[in-house]
């Protein structure tokens, strides 16, 4: 019982440059958002267990269309590059509209 106790207080020290507020759900959607501009929809879920290390990410818009999906990928890893730097992974799913 004493172990539990300890293992829930027990808490990870930030990685190097971790903001929290910089890796929020919230935070990730709003910067793509501002972004891409025109009309896309954007889904992030934080797939890590809530640690923000592991992201699940899916952007459909129209400043796709015409590119490849590789080009599409580079858009996005040149929106999020400072987080992704603090990431252990992420799954991109894009797609034009």
């Amino acid at each position: 019982m004493a172990l539990r106790r300890a293992l829930r207080s027990w808490t990870l020290p930030p990685a190097r440059g971790f903001s929290a507020l910089a890796n929020s759900e919230t935070d990730i959607k709003e910067k793509l958002l501002r972004h891409i501009p025109g009309n896309r929809t954007v889904d992030v879920q934080d797939t890590s267990g809530g640690c923000g290390t592991f992201y699940s990410i899916r952007v459909v818009a129209d400043k796709f269309k015409g590119k490849s999906v590789i080009e599409q990928h580079k858009m996005i890893n040149s929106i999020l590059k400072e987080e992704v730097a603090n990431w252990h992974g992420m799954t991109l799913v894009t797609k034009a509209t």
